[in-house]
């Protein structure tokens, strides 16, 4: 049975994480747009950051058109150098005089893009994929102007696919110039921008991706979307097959401590404010192990409540109580002990023929027993178990709501359990003094409803003079908590108040 189990949590997490593969695709090919658009921008402006460095090299002009042999050499030296600069010429008014090698260009038809206080940029054939440009440097009406190499992505740009990627650039220049590589027609699926700015320009770079330059990513995301599955699916169930072992060991180990009797009765007092006198406790199982540790009640009740355990341990518990009562120093007034239930109590009738003969043997003396069920869990059929209760009732047992508010519909348990007392959780308790908060306002509203049906109440977890105080102004006086005392052992608690 187990290996089915775990089959099919192996099996179920494989296939949840093949759904993976879309959220993979995307964040792949986001990885590797941002990765090439990152190439791009860093490409492209250290293209113009060079030669805006090779052109200011370049010595300043006079106003005079002298295209002499030095001239023509130094720039012919300058395009040789150069390492992106293919054509240099000199314009007065725009128009070339001198130029390192003759190929015409009309640059008195070009508008200027004026990137900072020194330099220009101009796009030759602007319709045309190559994007010819031109960086210029002023000296008055005397200028140098650089053809710089064609913007084609596959220099920029390592392509795992052909006409898969088109970019655009847009310079923040006086006017705005804005161009880019058109690469195909449908709209793109993911794209990437990134601003830029150094000495000599700003820009913002666009790269986008279409349908194609994602699709190649699918192969490797299918791969990795199986591998994340596998060992996600190993390491869950490997976890769910330690974690039932541990549950296993760990209830052989209750299982081992309620044979020897290591479960005890610990009681909280319940005091009534306005007497400062003992009305009631709580019994609470505590977990006392051989070598006298306490076991925290939150590392075990939980698994005990889950296995079923906690029927057996109630019984365990309760007699015990009994021996204390008829044991230890008496307790002079009648008091009454509360004892926590859960829903799987009210099933059968174990339980109540077990508090029957409690009570037709007095074995409680002149105390009373009541029952606490908590509404942290749901109760399938309240029909049966108020049927269940009232026999309860009519032994003189009555019925207290744990945790009300916190859980599992306080009003139908009310109305349907026949509820006698309401407890008011520490979580409501603890906003009392605390301003705007809708926790305090819960406290109210329980306190309000529980005044006008008629049930008694209890404060639990109180600690402070401060709630105390306002608990007796809301006529609720009957207190448990810390400001009176913690849980305490059998002997220290019929020490205590036998007297």
């Amino acid at each position: 049975m187990n290996k089915v189990k775990y089959s099919l949590i192996f099996i179920t997490v494989c296939l949840l994480c093949t759904g993976l593969v879309d959220f993979i695709d995307r964040q792949l090919a986001s990885y590797m747009i941002t990765k090439d658009a990152n190439l791009l921008t860093e490409k492209f402006s250290h293209l113009i950051t060079q030669t805006s460095e090779d052109i200011t090299t370049l010595p300043e002009l006079n106003d005079v058109e002298d295209c002499n042999e030095a001239l023509t050499e130094q720039l012919k030296m300058s395009v040789f150098n150069g390492t992106f600069i293919r054509w240099i010429g000199v314009a007065k008014n725009m128009k070339v005089y001198c130029e390192s090698n003759h190929f015409p260009r009309e640059i008195h038809k070009l508008l200027n893009h004026k990137i900072n206080d020194q330099l220009s940029l101009s796009l030759i054939n602007p319709n045309d994929d190559s994007h010819e440009l031109l960086l210029i440097r002023h000296f008055d009406n005397i200028d140098y102007a650089v053809s710089i190499m064609p913007m084609l992505p596959v220099y920029f740009l390592p392509e795992g696919c052909k006409d898969c990627l088109e970019y655009s650039i847009t310079f923040n220049s006086n006017p705005v110039l804005k161009f880019g590589f058109d690469n195909f027609e449908n709209d793109p699926v993911i794209t990437k921008n990134i601003k830029y700015k150094n000495q000599y320009f700003s820009a913002n770079f666009s790269l986008s991706g279409n349908q194609e330059f994602f699709n190649q990513y699918r192969t490797i995301s299918i791969g990795l979307a199986l591998a994340i599955g596998l060992i996600l699916a190993t390491v869950i169930t490997y976890l769910s097959i330690l974690w039932h072992r541990f549950s296993m060991s760990y209830g052989q180990q209750i299982q081992r401590a309620i044979n020897h009797k290591e479960f005890i009765p610990y009681y909280q007092p319940i005091i009534d404010s306005t007497t400062d006198k003992l009305v009631g406790c709580e019994v609470l199982m505590r977990w006392k192990r051989h070598h006298g540790e306490l076991v925290p009640p939150a590392e075990y009740i939980p698994l005990v409540e889950s296995t079923g355990q906690i029927i057996e341990m109630t019984f365990d518990m309760v007699d015990k109580m009994v021996a204390d009562i008829n044991h230890e120093k008496q307790l002079k007034v009648p008091i009454f002990f509360s004892i926590n239930i859960v829903p799987a109590h009210l099933l059968d009738d174990q339980l109540l023929l077990f508090c029957q003969d409690l009570i037709t043997n007095h074995r409680l003396g002149h105390h009373r027993l009541s029952l606490e069920i908590t509404e942290r869990f749901p109760i399938a059929d309240l029909d049966v178990a108020r049927a269940m209760l009232l026999r309860f009732f009519e032994l003189g047992i009555d019925l207290k709501l744990d945790d009300a508010g916190t859980g599992y519909g306080s009003f139908s348990y009310i109305e349907k359990l026949g509820v006698s007392t309401i407890k008011i959780d520490k979580m409501f308790v603890d906003t009392i003094g605390v301003n705007n908060n809708f926790k305090a306002k819960t406290i109210e509203a329980i306190i309000a409803f529980s005044q006008e049906s008629g049930l008694r109440m209890i404060a639990e977890g109180v600690e402070t003079q401060a709630q105390v105080d306002y608990l007796a102004a809301k006529k609720v006086n009957y207190i448990q908590g810390f400001f009176y005392s913690k849980p305490l052992p059998a002997e220290e608690f019929f020490d205590q108040y036998g007297n």
